[in-house]
């Protein structure tokens, strides 16, 4: 059992840790909630922390001229990396992983908006943090996507944007797509942000709200499936 706390950092009001944090909850792993939009300060150490999660949000990983705590996430990880500390990734916090590992991030071959099936790439990883599954069924929202690091394993992948998962010396993950959501945030992004689907209506890898809540229940019960294994697989390494 951890005996400090996971340190998750939210980075908009309506990217909530949702999932993940009913899975610390259950495994009794205390956390510290740090909010980006409420203006909290980012800690400076990652040593204070048994594992380190960085939540999406709708701005740019390459803001931190406008937006100096993207920056300070960004140190933090690479701190997180260079003291062993875990690191978990969802969506732009995947990509601020990659950038603290010397990434790139950039707009994506194609948007992803909804439900996506994922393909696992055959590597000796991704049975640990897939199981034995070999297409992800999960929901994905960006415009931009990260370059797989150097050093770092790829592990999943979609035709419409090949980097969707990594994980560099067994314990950090970086993930595209949104293992965590839950009903009440999905929805509040389809109120919230619908102009982005209707922006790009016509990109087959995005979908119209109608057709996201019309699988909402089953693929939300498939995709807390697959959050169980890859939640389960890094808290392995927790401090």
């Amino acid at each position: 059992m951890a005996t400090k706390p996971v340190l998750i950092i939210q980075q908009a009001w309506h990217d909530t840790p949702d999932y993940f944090l009913d899975f610390l909850n259950r495994e009794g792993i205390a956390i510290e909630l740090r909010r980006m939009d409420r203006g909290e300060p980012v800690p400076l150490r990652a040593v204070d922390y048994a594992g380190i999660c960085l939540l999406g949000g709708p701005m740019s990983a390459n803001d931190g001229a406008t937006l100096p705590w993207l920056d300070q996430q960004i140190q933090l990880a690479r701190d997180a990396v260079q003291t062993n500390v875990p690191v978990i990734g969802h969506c732009l916090g995947g990509q601020l992983l990659a950038k603290a590992l010397g990434a790139s991030v950039q707009a994506s071959p194609q948007p992803e908006i909804g439900w996506s099936e994922i393909a696992v790439r055959s590597h000796p990883d991704s049975a640990r943090w897939f199981g034995a599954s070999k297409i992800l069924p999960l929901f994905q929202w960006h415009g931009e996507s990260f370059a797989i690091p150097a050093g770092a394993n790829w592990l999943a992948e979609t035709a419409a944007c090949p980097h969707q998962a990594y994980v560099i010396d067994g314990i950090h993950f970086g993930m595209q797509f949104h293992c965590e959501i839950k009903a009440e945030k999905l929805r509040l992004w389809l109120e919230h942000h619908h102009d982005e689907i209707d922006a790009c209506a016509a990109v087959s890898s995005v979908q119209q709200g109608e057709a996201i809540l019309a699988e909402l229940d089953a693929k939300l019960t498939a995709s807390q499936r697959v959050a169980e294994r890859i939640y389960h697989a890094w808290i392995q390494a927790l401090a």
